[in-house]
């Protein structure tokens, strides 16, 4: 394996049989409990990052708005965007165009 990935083997085995950090293993538990994946289901998917964050805050968990952003898109977890519909005519007003008040002639050339 470690031929494979270019690197020493004293360094491939130092690196393998290295204990996984705790930030590691915060970030694993996290993951592995759905502790994100609950808490956007239960905002009908519309929670992004920062909601998310807020709700484990609230829940007793110990982490930050950046690091819930990147579990989230590790997980593949996004928010559901929602655009409103915005009228931006109204064509059934009954009033005449306006008037050609420079009175220019314009052909297509």
């Amino acid at each position: 394996m470690y031929t494979l990935l270019g690197v020493s083997s004293s360094g491939y085995y130092d690196w393998h049989d290295r204990p996984e950090s705790r930030r590691a293993e915060r970030h694993r538990r996290i993951t592995n409990t759905k502790k994100i994946e609950r808490c956007h289901r239960a905002s009908k998917e519309i929670y992004s990052s920062p909601r998310v964050h807020e709700d484990l805050v609230e829940g007793g968990e110990r982490i930050g708005v950046n690091t819930v952003a990147n579990l989230m898109q590790r997980s593949g977890i996004q928010s559901k965007v929602h655009k409103r519909f915005v009228v931006t005519t109204h064509s059934r007003h009954g009033r005449k165009a306006a008037g050609n008040l420079l009175d220019r002639n314009f052909q297509a050339g």
